[in-house]
């Protein structure tokens, strides 16, 4: 068996899905999320000085980007329900999982 060839590949064009929607603008992240992530959360989770609670925090604003966290915080619309919602998609999107009623796709 041969070796896995890393970084011998082009780059795939990044498709993206809308996360969330406010007041019309829709909000995108990568409908296929860098799979480094996945792996840093694992790492970080099992990190004592880091842990799972973090690592999670981490991983998901990473995914979700400065423009859409930002929009999240600024919408006065916005409430406990929807940031749960979000994060529970980023969750699934990231890390795999069940889908939810709340899925956008």
């Amino acid at each position: 068996m041969e070796p896995v060839q890393i970084g011998q590949r082009e780059p795939e064009p990044v498709e993206m899905r809308t996360l969330f929607v406010i007041d019309g603008t829709e909000y995108k992240v990568p409908a296929k999320p860098d799979p480094r992530l996945g792996l840093r959360f694992i790492r970080e989770a099992r990190d004592p000085q880091i842990g799972a609670n973090e690592a999670l925090a981490r991983l998901t604003v990473d995914f979700l980007g400065e423009d859409n966290l930002r929009a999240l915080e600024e919408s006065p619309k916005t409430t406990a329900s929807d940031i749960a919602d979000v994060f529970t998609i980023i969750q699934r999107i990231v890390l795999g999982g069940s889908k939810k009623a709340t899925d956008p796709s």
